[in-house]
């Protein structure tokens, strides 16, 4: 499992509740660092993703929840995802894109973030490169959306 399978996981589950409420919700993503073993002499170590139970916010905005005690658990945080709610009308294709705070946090921490949009895309922002890419557009979506095709 990666970050981007954990996103969609996050996506496919909570953008269906964040459209039907019209809030917000957020998560961290983190990597686990599991010890297997030793092979060899070598010693082996497994990572894999997850995230925390997520935040649910307002109708625009949302904090993701805290990882509390992540080096006493072996966790290190390596990205953030969270929804749009659902479609507004007089906010014509905003809530399809990150807002300038989400781009701003993601370079503050220098991690990844992850938008699930009302048109059900899954949208990752890489502040290292810089760029945006559309990594799904198959999830749970806003049935009064007008750009979405049924």
């Amino acid at each position: 499992m990666s970050p981007d399978d954990a996103a969609e996981d996050f996506a496919r589950i909570y953008n269906k509740h964040s459209i039907e409420q019209g809030r917000e919700f957020a998560t961290t993503i983190y990597e686990q660092k599991v010890y297997v073993g030793k092979k060899f002499g070598i010693k082996r170590n497994y990572y894999y993703y997850s995230y925390l139970s997520p935040k649910r916010g307002r109708a625009k905005g949302v904090t993701p929840p805290r990882l509390w005690f992540a080096k006493w658990r072996k966790r290190r945080r390596v990205a953030d995802a969270h929804t749009h709610g659902r479609y507004r009308e007089g906010f014509e294709g905003e809530d399809e894109l990150f807002t300038t705070q989400d781009l701003r946090g993601a370079r503050d921490s220098g991690q990844p973030i992850y938008l699930a949009t009302p048109m059900g895309k899954l949208i990752k922002y890489d502040p290292r490169t810089r760029e945006k890419e559309e990594l799904l557009d198959d999830l749970p979506y806003d049935q009064k959306h007008p750009w979405k095709k049924k």
